[in-house]
């Protein structure tokens, strides 16, 4: 299923990476695909940063199960195959998130969804993206068409202030680090945090930080660790070795945004 919903996630948003190349006449049909079809292909070894988002920062880890992935892809499969017969551009980034919510919404309830991820990494985002866009695009059409006498092509000039402001977003950016949440039922929880630490440590990271508290109504206690992660790569096995820790029942990841 998820094979599936790769294969409609590439016909369908490749049609609207190269609708502009194409309709403008700037590359051939065959050559706009191309292009597109491996610069998709490259850019899956590059990050899984919207991958994690969505296994980690929109619906609690925790309750998710296959069937509800399972549900999840079909509602988004269902979504982009609607919107491509239709000719409607449609994200399919979001319409998983849409299935996956919902899917989890309908087996777990509400309590299963992180309200602060799905509002500050997927709805804001949704809203103010085309705004921006067509602000940007506007200004480089406005300025692209004034003569400075410079003897150079004021899209050029536009284009190189981009490029240095994104450098610049490059590097003052914050760094990203991650959150490790540990749940269990065990009451030395002193004890747990040292094992905790030694798989950390063993993996070469640094603990920033590190909580405790014991919830005495569900009689379970949590460990918050602040980690120097950055390797996206390295969170399945640091997950599944920290699952191995006697008596660790929930074992997840956040990201956190520290300011240079």
């Amino acid at each position: 299923m998820a094979l599936a919903f790769a294969f409609t996630n590439g016909f369908h948003d490749t049609a609207n990476v190269v609708a502009t190349s194409i309709s403008t006449g700037a590359l051939p049909p065959q050559l706009a695909v191309l292009i597109a079809a491996l610069l998709n292909f490259a850019g899956a070894f590059i990050s899984i940063s919207v991958a994690a988002t969505v296994a980690n920062d929109v619906v609690d880890a925790a309750v998710i199960t296959p069937t509800i992935v399972f549900a999840g892809l079909i509602g988004a499969i269902a979504w982009n195959l609607i919107t491509w017969w239709q000719g409607l551009p449609s994200s399919s980034s979001h319409a998983l998130i849409g299935g996956v919510v919902g899917s989890a919404v309908a087996a777990v309830g509400f309590d299963a969804v992180l309200a602060e991820g799905l509002v500050g990494k997927v709805l804001i985002p949704a809203v103010v993206a085309p705004i921006v866009a067509f602000l940007v695009a506007g200004l480089g059409i406005v300025l692209g068409n004034q003569d400075y006498g410079l003897g150079v092509s004021a899209t050029a000039i536009v284009l190189f202030v981009l490029v240095v402001l994104n450098r610049m977003a490059h590097v003052i950016k914050p760094v990203i680090y991650r959150r490790l949440i540990v749940l269990s039922q065990r009451t030395d929880l002193d004890a747990l945090m040292q094992e905790v630490r030694r798989v950390l440590g063993e993996e070469e990271l640094h603990v920033l930080d590190v909580s405790s508290g014991f919830d005495r109504r569900q009689e379970q206690g949590e460990l918050v660790f602040y980690t120097s992660l950055k390797n996206e790569h390295q969170l399945p096995r640091l997950t599944e070795r920290v699952m191995q820790l006697d008596g660790v029942d929930v074992a997840r990841w956040k990201l956190i945004n520290v300011p240079h």
